[in-house]
């Protein structure tokens, strides 16, 4: 399954142009693609370019899913806000909160304006069937609930081999044996598919029905590094 992440709300213009370029070739080979937006980008989308919103919403070959990044409290590792320590009863209204309404990027709150992954769903027309935060333990269990009651079907974990059918609390885990990273591979001599598809393929743990994940992020079409670093991060700290 080939994956597109996208959460580049620093380079909006970068971020549109690259979607687009991507979904062309998606088309031209009629290959499948999961596209997963951050709901700040999504915002960005609609203001500033409501034809990909259309595009995502029509493509024939686009599965639109939903991520989190900084600085939601449910990032990985990122919770500044104390939900890890809170009850399942306390969690779940800020929790619901944030996937109902937009978030302000400079205090991490959400604000009064429609949005999150609710927002998604009504734009697009369906449920985004995958859903990531890659939280940690008592919020996840807490999210797959929210997700679940709105609509998605499967989370992921990434770096170890989930069987088609495994369950992570209310949702599915997408099935995936390899998460080949195609971005680490962009100084490689050799940059054809089959040789991508022969290093992923060489990475398989074990025989039978398996699954490969094909990933990249559409910052790494245009820059080093992740372009919202330096303003969630200083000197490695969160």
């Amino acid at each position: 399954s080939f994956s597109l992440n996208v959460h580049d709300f620093v380079f909006p213009e970068e971020s549109i142009e690259t979607v687009n370029h991507v979904i062309d070739i998606h088309e031209a080979y009629g290959v499948p693609v999961d596209i997963f937006l951050t709901a700040p980008v999504f915002d960005l989308y609609m203001k500033e370019a409501p034809d990909l919103i259309e595009r995502l919403k029509t493509s024939p070959v686009v599965s639109v899913c939903y991520h989190v990044r900084a600085p939601y409290p449910y990032s990985a590792d990122f919770d500044w806000l104390g939900l890890g320590d809170m009850a399942a009863a306390t969690r779940s209204p800020p929790l619901l909160a944030y996937e109902e309404h937009t978030v302000d990027l400079e205090t991490g709150l959400p604000t009064e304006e429609v949005g999150g992954y609710e927002y998604m769903k009504e734009v697009f027309g369906y449920a985004p069937k995958i859903v990531s935060s890659l939280s940690n333990g008592p919020i996840d269990a807490t999210l797959s609930k929210i997700y679940e009651e709105k609509g998605a079907v499967f989370t992921l974990h990434h770096g170890v081999s989930t069987a088609l059918g495994e369950k992570e609390g209310n949702l599915y885990l997408r099935p995936e044996d390899v998460d080949f990273k195609l971005y680490e591979h962009v100084h490689d001599e050799d940059l054809s598919g089959a040789h991508m598809f022969a290093l992923a393929e060489a990475e398989i743990p074990s025989t039978g029905l398996r699954f490969i994940g094909m990933k990249y992020h559409e910052n790494n079409f245009y820059t080093e590094g992740t372009t919202f670093d330096p303003i969630f991060w200083a000197d490695g700290k969160k």
